[in-house]
């Protein structure tokens, strides 16, 4: 006979893991059901106002705001053999430091615009001490999560201007793995310890960095600021805010 605490741990509460009963289901084309299909001329406006935007938020680079664009809606159309159609991980370099808090007010821009994203903050503690793949809990008889365990869909900015130099243990030599695994495979291993599973995943990559990244891409490209840009940046950011709004 079970114990309480062996019961808890077998049967967790609403709590720990949310249950959502649904009465009826109704299959969606999209992610977001009350947005208004967009078509014709209203999609050319809208689509060329949402390239100015990202060009103007990249300090004005057009190049790379067509690249980001592209990235933004691409996603996994087929698997062929080793060859994986529609994946288009992109690695922006050029990106200021930290310090200037760019990167996290780019990625508010991207969120709004998003209808699912993450942000990974690429420093030595997250990569040494979270948990990136699922793992199997022998203990427990469950399997724990991994921080890649993304929805469909889902576009993962990872930020690499706050890694700062440092020593990665065993735990952050295994992140990193895990994210060139993601990009080139677009699959996600289970660790059940004494083998691993993969699972398909469908999650767009964009990485942020410096100089170039640590991880593998499709795509790299410097970023080009125009300097008449750059010293009003955080009104463009303000007013992209007020554009999305429009929207909503």
């Amino acid at each position: 006979m079970m114990n309480q605490e062996e019961h808890i741990v077998r049967n967790p509460p609403p709590s720990l893991i949310p249950r959502l009963h649904a009465i009826s289901t109704r299959e969606v084309q999209q992610v977001n059901p009350f947005v208004r299909a967009i078509e014709g001329e209203d999609f050319q406006d809208i689509s060329r106002d949402i390239l100015m935007m990202l060009t103007q938020c990249l300090f004005g680079d057009e190049l790379a705001g067509r690249y980001l664009l592209a990235h933004l809606i691409s996603s996994i159309q087929s698997r062929v053999g080793m060859e994986i159609l529609g994946k288009m991980c992109l690695n922006l370099t050029n990106i200021p430091g930290i310090s200037s808090g760019y990167s996290k007010s780019l990625y508010g821009i991207l969120e709004a615009v998003l209808p699912v994203s993450y942000r990974l903050e690429m420093t030595l503690e997250n990569l040494n001490d979270r948990q990136f793949m699922p793992k199997k809990d022998y203990k427990t008889g469950k399997l724990t999560s991994g921080l890649l365990q993304l929805a469909p869909r889902t576009n993962l900015v990872i930020d690499e201007t706050c890694l700062e130099p440092g020593q990665l243990q065993s735990g952050g030599i295994e992140a990193v793995k895990s994210l060139g695994h993601l990009i080139r495979n677009q699959s996600v291993e289970a660790d059940f310890q004494f083998y691993r599973l993969e699972y398909e995943s469908d999650v767009a990559v964009l990485i942020l960095s410096e100089g170039k990244s640590l991880l593998p891409s499709d795509i790299m490209l410097p970023l080009k600021p125009d300097p008449k840009t750059q010293e009003h940046i955080e009104e463009t950011f303000k007013a992209a805010h007020q554009f999305i709004r429009k929207f909503n």
